[in-house]
């Protein structure tokens, strides 16, 4: 990802696509902010990337499950 889009990933575009960090330890954000900063020192323009207590999390449909290994040849890779 580009951590200074909002609401973009590679060709994809809209707040689905939104890249975010998600904690469910208030403990966990010290080290959150830690890495952030180090990140930001990379780059010119702010961090796009969202920080925020995880309050919703729904498992993806099995359609999504395994994506990059149901889908060798498309153009997401980490």
């Amino acid at each position: 990802i580009n951590p200074t889009s909002k609401n973009k990933q590679g060709n994809d575009v809209g707040t689905q696509y939104r890249t975010g960090v998600y904690y469910t330890d208030d403990k966990d954000l010290e080290v959150i902010n830690q890495v952030f900063d180090e990140v930001a020192k990379k780059y010119d323009q702010p961090l796009a990337v969202e920080k925020e207590p995880l309050k919703n999390f729904v498992v993806a449909e099995d359609y999504h499950q395994d994506y990059l290994k149901k889908n060798p040849n498309g153009y997401c890779h980490i």
